[in-house]
């Protein structure tokens, strides 16, 4: 996994990570009750309309259930290959 973090961009996530290919961007709250802000909001949806996968987390075990998940799909490709 490839972390591409860059600081200073309001509203875009707190990481960003290429894993398999796939383009994965994660903003980390305190905890599951706190919402992103409208520009998060919006930088989620552009992320989502590219084809990107969004997380907001408060840990990175909320983040491990979607790498997995990843890593699943690729062996089922792999199989039908």
């Amino acid at each position: 996994m490839v972390n591409a973090d860059e600081r200073g961009s309001s509203g875009a996530p707190d990481r960003v990570y290429c894993y398999r290919g796939r383009f994965i961007a994660v903003e980390y709250k305190r905890s599951e009750k706190e919402k992103l802000r409208k520009l998060q909001q919006k930088h989620k949806e552009w992320i989502e309309k590219a084809g990107g996968i969004h997380i907001t987390a408060s840990s990175w075990a909320d983040v491990e259930p979607y790498v997995n998940l990843l890593d699943w799909s690729v062996k089922i490709y792999d199989v039908r290959v």
